[in-house]
Order: C-alpha cells, then sequence, then structure tokens
C-alpha cells in the first residue's frame, strides 16, 4: 500500500516499518531505524539507506515496538530505533 493513501482509510491502523513518513497521520504508526529510513514517494531518504540493517533483531523489536506504541494509543509517530 502507499502510505500516503492511508487517510483514506482512517478507521484502519497501520504499522510501517522499516520506513519514515513525512507525516504521520493518526492511524499509521512507524518505527524506524538508521540505515531503513525512507520517508515515501518523492521524498527521498532520510538518512544513507542500507539493506544489511534489516535484521530478524532488528526488524522485531521495531515490530514490538510500533505494536506497544498502537497498544497504548501512541500513534501518529515516528519511533527511532537505536541500533547499537
Amino acid at each position: 500500500m502507499n502510505i500516503s493513501r492511508t487517510t483514506g482509510h482512517l478507521g484502519q491502523q497501520f504499522l510501517v516499518v522499516g520506513a519514515e513518513v513525512a507525516e504521520p497521520t493518526a492511524n499509521l504508526t512507524a518505527a524506524d531505524w538508521s540505515g531503513a529510513s525512507f520517508r515515501g514517494e518523492g521524498l527521498g531518504a532520510s538518512s544513507t539507506y542500507d539493506p544489511g540493517t534489516f535484521t530478524a533483531e532488528r526488524c522485531g523489536a521495531a515490530i514490538r515496538a510500533g505494536v506497544a506504541a498502537v497498544l497504548h494509543n501512541l500513534t501518529g509517530i515516528v519511533l527511532w530505533l537505536d541500533t547499537v
């Protein structure tokens, strides 16, 4: 799904892993880290893209953080994960 089209589905919650959005809406939460950032069509990367940063551990941590945020009504935000 094109991230910019989530505004047409405000009743649905979205969790985006490994990408950042310029202006997340209340129904979109993003979990991102250095090396994974892409802000959407025409915006370019907000950090240097490195596909090697997409590890099972990091993606798992991003999913857990994102789900926890949504379950606690912390939506419309970009969670930035420390990759150390």
